[in-house]
């Protein structure tokens, strides 16, 4: 993490030894790739993964500076990213030349790259690519991605499910944006390319676009006349019912607010951790009056009550802190009801620790590792946003308001997410788990909205699990891939009847869909 993209630079250095072949392989379909000048491993936990792949980059986390390839190093790669569950990519600009900005491809033996975040990234320089995905399974989440001048494409994913929201991308010659090859799956909305000669996007897999701008490409999709997309699925639409719309919900999208910063040190409570219990030291820094409570990474906070964030507590402030509920269960529950947003962000957690929403303000959860559950209490908790966040065991339940999310990943056999009322926007969503528990991998209930740009279900072996089950209510999911053990990925249930859509085996053995539409 640096100061910001201004005043943090790491440069690598002109003509560097090791980086001048500009032949490597971008995509490590060959099995190895380029040099880089930064590498993120699995953790050691996943020893024997070569070339540090895995599924245990988690808090792989890259903010707030600029990279600077240099010039001569033809073969370079500003990052080659290992991620998975938390890890982020924030305000991060690259610029320089080289073979790729950012390299999402590495994965090994069936272990995919992510989930994770890419958002506020700018590659401008002189690329091959500006952005490479592979790796076949899990999936990454883009938003407001900036690429300009790539020599061959400027987001070239090879065997990624990758879902971007706000992609602009600036090419000159025959240049395309977008390439989407193999067994990838991809959806992209809102965004505008710059460029000529070619179309924009040139798809060969599953594709779902919507609201695309194109200025100077010969179409916006290549074999799709015209130079705008309205919605674009590049199989049929799914529909269980002949009241769906065939469309997406296109559900009100808000951003998340931007985090809230205070250098004023005299506002902060820094809290005490003395290594036993620590719930009445952080009850007391959050009755304390100060704005920001900040938990230094020193030791394990133990909690084993109810703590209670009041007004005027604007962030609860971890780096990759420690909470654990030695009792077997804790609650950390927003009270809050003026004074601004609340946000809980940067922290690990272990045991069953569950955050409860009664804020008369909005929550943001952003950058958590296994915390156990979320929840709203009904007519309370009514704005809230996820970014980056990993939630297994209870999963994340809100009733009626509305929620955004960017990169949700949840994994239980517990119902993982529930739309009970109110609208829950995601981009992003990935699970891992049956749902056999509860009501599969999301349910939607008493006239909710759920609309999920970009899906990936992880099911264990052979089963008979249901998926999104939708009662009585409206759901759209785009770019959906879901494994094989998901044999029913799609059930809505209206007046009492009951329609389905089973596996349709098209993508490594299970379900692929670029566009579900849900009455």
């Amino acid at each position: 993490q640096g100061q910001n993209q201004a005043n943090t630079t790491i440069k690598l250095a002109n003509n560097a030894s090791g980086f001048g072949d500009g032949s490597c392989d971008a995509s490590y379909e060959s099995g190895s790739g380029c040099p880089a000048m930064l590498y993120s491993s699995t953790a050691t936990r996943d020893g024997g993964w070569p070339n540090g792949a895995g599924e245990g980059g988690y808090w792989n986390d890259i903010f707030d500076l600029t990279l600077d390839t240099g010039s001569g190093n033809a073969g370079a790669v500003a990052i080659d990213w290992n991620c998975s569950n938390t890890a982020a990519i924030r305000n991060v600009t690259i610029k320089g030349s080289g073979r790729v900005g950012l390299n999402t491809s590495r994965g090994a033996g069936g272990g995919g790259n992510g989930p994770a975040l890419v958002k506020n990234l700018t590659v401008n320089g002189s690329f091959d690519y500006g952005i490479v995905a592979g790796s076949g399974e899990v999936g990454l989440t883009f938003e407001h991605i900036f690429i300009t001048n790539p020599k061959t494409a400027g987001f070239w994913n090879t065997n990624q499910n990758i879902w971007i929201r706000d992609l602009e991308v600036t090419a000159s010659g025959n240049v395309p944006a977008i390439l989407n090859q193999n067994n990838s799956n991809l959806s992209v909305i809102d965004s505008s390319f710059t460029g000529s000669g070619t179309s924009a996007i040139q798809n060969s897999a599953w594709l779902y676009a919507r609201n695309i701008q194109t200025s100077g490409y010969a179409s916006a999709i290549a074999g799709v006349t015209g130079t705008s997309v309205n919605e674009y699925s590049s199989t049929s639409v799914v529909k269980l019912t002949s009241a769906a719309s065939g469309n997406s919900l296109r559900l009100p999208i808000k951003e998340t607010p931007a985090p809230f910063t205070d250098n004023n040190f005299s506002n902060w409570a820094i809290v005490q951790n003395t290594g036993g219990d620590s719930t009445a030291a952080i009850q007391s820094a959050l009755n304390s009056g100060k704005a920001t409570v900040y938990f230094p990474p020193v030791a394990t906070y133990n909690i084993t009550g109810t703590l209670h964030i009041p007004s005027g507590v604007r962030r609860l402030l971890g780096a990759v802190s420690a909470f654990n509920a030695p009792n077997g269960a804790a609650i950390i529950e927003c009270d809050s009801t003026s004074g601004g947003p609340v946000e809980i962000r940067s922290f690990s957690f272990a045991g069953s620790i569950n955050i409860v929403n009664k804020c008369g303000v909005p929550l943001v959860i952003a950058d958590v590792f296994n915390l156990n559950g979320y929840s709203n209490v009904a007519g309370s908790g009514l704005e809230v946003y996820f970014e980056n966040a990993a939630i297994p065991g209870d999963g994340v339940i809100q009733h009626g308001g509305n929620a955004w999310a960017r990169q949700l990943d949840v994994e239980t056999n517990n119902t993982h997410g529930t739309t009970d009322g109110g609208n829950f926007w995601v981009l992003g969503f990935k699970t891992e788990g049956t749902g056999e528990n509860g009501n599969g991998m999301w349910y939607t209930t008493n006239q909710g909205s759920t609309e999920i740009i970009g899906a990936f279900d992880s099911t264990p072996g052979a089963g008979n699990w249901t998926g999104y089950q939708t009662i009585d209510s409206s759901i759209s999911i785009s770019g959906l891939s879901a494994g094989s053990g998901l044999t029913t990925p799609l059930m809505e249930k209206h007046n009492g009847a009951v329609s389905t859509y089973s596996n349709n085996g098209v993508r490594f053995g299970g379900t692929a869909v670029p566009l579900y539409s849900g009455k």
